[in-house]
């Protein structure tokens, strides 16, 4: 069976970068596709906008998500990846993360995930 018309597949995430010589492990920045995006929110998304970035806890599982504060913060999609522990860890110490907008389509999301102060 041949694929389909999937746009915006391409994405690959970078390595987590840690400014610094990992001094601190919570200094991520990290570019990847945000997965299971939600449509009738990215549609509302342009490049450059800023996401506000959580941690929701759902059946007793942790995730990471992407919100939209400028549409009554709905989840727009998820950040995974393979060290996610070491953002959920962080994130709980009290860090706060955006992630910009790089690129986006209905379907597909990349993003700069980043600590903010």
């Amino acid at each position: 069976m041949s694929g389909g018309s999937g746009s915006g597949g391409g994405f690959v995430p970078s390595k987590p970068i840690l400014p610094g010589k990992g001094d601190d492990p919570c200094s991520i920045v990290i570019t990847l596709p945000l997965s299971a995006v939600i449509p009738e929110e990215a549609k509302h998304l342009k490049s450059d906008d800023l996401l506000d970035v959580q941690q929701i806890i759902t059946n007793g599982t942790t995730s990471v998500v992407a919100r939209n504060s400028r549409r009554n913060n709905a989840i727009v999609g998820t950040i995974a990846y393979a060290q996610v522990e070491t953002l959920i860890e962080c994130l709980e110490s009290g860090v706060s993360y955006e992630a910009k907008i790089l690129e986006c389509h209905t379907t597909s999301v990349k993003v700069k995930v980043f600590r903010i102060e």
